[in-house]
């Protein structure tokens, strides 16, 4: 009796070490799967400006500018530029200039705008208010056209490929002859399959003086490949040719016509960012 009783004792100690070896292990390995607090974290991400910067040229066959041409019905050269700062993503502060070769009455060597403004934006709804101006470099002498105008616009966008906007565009002193100049327009955009897209926009100018109102209507398509799009359009007013003149100084510069431009845009969406330090290891 004493004899089993010795053999029981006995292997209920191999049984109670067998068992504290295997929860010993277990633990360890275990521990191994718990980060150790003295390992470094993992390097943070590089820092994302608010800023951006974008920038285009356009090669135009004709220059048109809200149905009346500003070439001469001849090809033209443009550039675009424009610094943006997010502040959140339904608020933006932009300022941009506009380049233009053009030939005009007046002889101006160029055109050249500069615009800053907010574009405000909640989901699929758009908002853009700024104002323009507009100058006219190396006019003949007592000829001075340069002028502010203000705007507003507004766009939503349907479906996910129906954009439709209104705008107004408004200047105290048109072109600087001391009258007033609004121009309203109605825009819509649909985006096609393959990268083809076709707009167009139906707007009236009011003038005051004895300068004519009228009516401006565009239509188009155009393809967009990477950072090339080829836009073909129509545009044409409801001008006279005697009403023309008044304008334009030319009774040939408002009718109908067919342009054809091609844009290439580029964009740097992280501007002034600078990467995060790498994080030390010990």
């Amino acid at each position: 009796m004493g004899k089993f009783s010795g053999f029981a004792k006995a292997k209920t100690a191999l049984v109670f070490a067998g068992a504290l070896s295997v929860s010993i292990f277990a633990g360890a390995a275990n521990a191994a799967d718990i980060p150790s607090s003295a390992e470094a974290p993992p390097p943070p991400a590089p820092a994302i400006s608010a800023w951006g910067l974008s920038f285009g040229t356009v090669f135009t066959s004709d220059y048109n500018f809200r149905g009346i041409s500003q070439s001469a019905r001849r090809a033209a050269v443009q550039g675009t530029a424009e610094i943006t700062y997010t502040l959140n993503p339904n608020f933006q502060l932009y300022a941009n200039v506009f380049g233009s070769s053009l030939k005009l009455p007046s002889q101006a060597s160029m055109e050249l705008d500069g615009s800053f403004g907010i574009r405000p934006s909640w989901n699929d709804l758009a908002f853009d208010f700024g104002a323009t101006y507009y100058g006219y470099p190396g006019e003949l002498p007592g000829i001075k056209s340069e002028f502010w105008e203000y705007y507003g616009k507004v766009s939503y966008k349907l479906f996910g490929k129906l954009t439709l906007g209104a705008n107004i565009f408004h200047a105290p002193n048109w072109l600087n002859l001391g009258v007033k100049g609004t121009y309203y327009s109605g825009t819509a955009a649909l985006e096609l399959p393959y990268n083809f897209a076709v707009s167009g926009e139906l707007g009236h100018y009011e003038i005051g003086g004895a300068n004519p109102d009228y009516t401006y209507w565009n239509a188009g398509i155009s393809y967009t490949y990477k950072v090339a799009t080829l836009d073909l359009r129509y545009h044409d007013t409801n001008l006279s040719r005697a009403n023309c003149a008044v304008l334009a100084g030319n009774t040939k510069w408002c009718g109908q016509a067919f342009i054809a431009s091609l844009k290439f845009n580029y964009s740097i969406n992280n501007l002034f960012a600078s990467e995060a330090p790498i994080a030390a290891k010990y």
